[in-house]
């Protein structure tokens, strides 16, 4: 799932900035993986173009371990 609202043309060179999540939700999510076997995060980000706010996203993506981690290969570790 995702959202983007767009906020103003995109004329040029652009950049994408997205802030670091808290370390306590990266932990949260890393557990929920170690424990369930997927987790899910939402990450955020601002597009600028020229200085100028164009663009604000909003996305979750999800871990899944792959099945050879879940019978206990070294990919786990």
């Amino acid at each position: 799932r995702n959202t983007i609202d767009y906020l103003a043309p995109i004329i040029g060179d652009f950049e994408a900035f997205c802030p670091a999540l808290p370390a306590a939700e990266i932990e949260r999510f890393v557990r929920t993986v170690r424990r369930h076997g997927k987790a899910r995060i939402t990450v955020a980000a601002e597009l600028t173009c020229g200085g100028l706010r164009t663009a604000s996203f909003s996305g979750d993506y999800v871990a899944v371990r792959l099945a050879e981690a879940v019978s206990g290969s070294e990919v786990s570790k």
